[in-house]
């Protein structure tokens, strides 16, 4: 009884913060024009201001990011061409990714090896669990399927590893880096500079979530394995 009240408290703390950040966001987008430039524009300024002209900023169906292998700051379709509060506060969040590569920043740095190395392991250890039970039919030999779900668990568990460095450069990102990048703009109001803050801050959230997401994963795996 225990466990399955564990699980539920770990799927509404990994689920609602997604809700509230979508809630959130989609708010501040309205009005859709609300400042004299795009996000696309905007971005493009400020990586002038940083002196990061080198970064390209394209519009991609894959979420707003920042990818450092290619230097490229991706805005969703929103992001790019609105010009609500919510797009100028994201496409400053992704620049501030920019801005900590261009200072080395260490945690950025180790997610993006973190991300190389683990992301196939992720993918291994997925598939590992889903065939633990199947070995197990086939050969009847419990121990077997009981190492595959071993080996697959422990891989699962590697992608704490990339949350826990992943979290301290989102963080960093939005409270270090993009809120003082807005102050200095002064394109924003007290006002709106209070809501950008809640933008960043329930988008800080939706990491904390996805880790959530995953040591629920964990969570849920260990408790098949000591019914077993």
């Amino acid at each position: 009884m225990l466990v399955v009240v564990i699980l539920i408290i770990f799927a509404l703390l990994a689920f609602l913060p997604s809700v509230i950040v979508n809630y959130i966001i989609k708010k501040y987008h309205s009005p859709k024009h609300l400042f004299p430039f795009s996000g696309h524009e905007y971005s493009k300024t400020l990586l002038g201001t940083l002196r990061l002209e080198h970064i390209q900023v394209i519009e991609t169906d894959k979420g707003d990011h920042y990818d450092p292998e290619k230097k490229i700051v991706g805005l969703s379709k929103d992001t790019f061409q609105n010009s609500s509060l919510s797009a100028i506060t994201i496409a400053t969040h992704e620049i501030s990714h920019a801005l900590q590569h261009a200072q080395h920043y260490r945690p950025l740095i180790l997610r993006t090896k973190l991300v190389k190395l683990i992301m196939p392991l992720e993918k291994i250890g997925a598939g590992l669990l889903f065939l633990s039970p199947l070995s197990i039919l086939i050969t009847r030999m419990p121990i077997l399927g009981m190492l595959i779900f071993l080996g697959g668990f422990l891989t699962l568990f590697t992608s704490i590893l990339v949350h826990a460095v992943t979290i301290p450069t989102e963080i960093d990102a939005s409270f270090n880096k993009a809120i003082p990048l807005l102050e200095k703009s002064k394109i924003l109001t007290q006002d709106q500079l209070k809501n950008s803050k809640k933008i960043l801050l329930a988008a800080a959230f939706t990491y904390i979530a996805v880790a959530l997401r995953s040591l629920l994963d964990i969570a849920r795996w260990w408790a098949i394995l000591r019914r077993r």
